[in-house]
């Protein structure tokens, strides 16, 4: 969809904003991103069940880099825009 859009054959095209943007990075492709998300995009973590300290760990630890900022510097590093 990108390289058409990129050809002049699309106009847009609606994809999710992370793919969408390192797409645009990676490959330079003279497209930008316009109007709101469609939806809230959520991340997760993957992890065996039964396992609640470990949960509890990892949502105090990405609660704790989104309070002081950690989590944007990150995303702003390695994808160029915060994926929050």
């Amino acid at each position: 969809m990108m390289m058409e859009t990129g050809s002049g054959r699309l106009k847009g095209f609606v994809t999710d904003r992370l793919t969408g943007v390192m797409a645009i990075q990676k490959q330079n492709m003279p497209v930008q991103m316009a109007g709101d998300l469609l939806y809230p995009e959520l991340i997760g973590i993957a992890m065996r069940k039964g396992n609640p300290e470990l949960q509890a760990a990892i949502n105090k630890a990405i609660a704790d880099m989104q309070a002081d900022g950690t989590y944007e510097a990150i995303s702003e590093k390695w994808f160029g825009t915060d994926i929050r």
